[in-house]
C-alpha cells in the first residue's frame, strides 16, 4: 500500500524545504540584535573603554592615606 500524500504543513515537508534549521536562524537573530546593541552603546558614548579609564592620569590619592611611594600596603 502506498503512503498516504501528506499536508503540506507537516513537520517534516517544512523542515525538509528549509535549508536552515530553526535554532540557527534564531542564532543568527539573537548574535545580530547583540552586535547593534553593542555598536551603539558605543557610539552613544554609553560605555565602552573610555569609560573606564577617566582622563589617563594618575588618579589623586585618597584624602588620610598616607602614599610613600613604595609597594605594599601602607608597610
Amino acid at each position: 500500500m502506498a503512503d498516504a500524500p501528506r499536508p503540506s504543513g507537516s513537520h517534516d515537508a517544512v523542515a525538509s524545504e528549509a535549508g536552515t534549521p530553526l535554532w540557527v536562524k534564531a542564532f543568527v537573530v539573537v548574535g545580530a540584535v547583540v552586535v547593534v546593541l553593542v555598536v551603539v552603546l558605543l557610539l552613544a558614548g554609553g560605555h565602552g573603554p573610555g569609560r573606564h579609564g577617566g582622563d589617563g592620569g594618575d588618579a589623586p590619592p585618597a584624602e588620610g592615606v598616607e602614599h610613600t611611594g613604595e609597594g605594599g600596603h601602607g608597610t
